[in-house]
């Protein structure tokens, strides 16, 4: 698997976030379609 980067939460739903990894891929925990723009960048994890 690769290493966590960056993470996005969504103010209107504590409990949806997009991860991205190493690579670029993205994945959303909310079901269905989402959008990156609906998000807000929390944190990055590289150092």
């Amino acid at each position: 698997m690769e290493p966590l980067i960056r993470v996005w939460k969504k103010q209107s739903d504590p409990l949806a976030h997009v991860y991205e990894v190493e690579g670029g891929q993205r994945y959303c925990t909310a079901y269905g379609a989402w959008d990156i723009s609906e998000y807000e960048f929390w944190k990055e994890l590289r150092w």
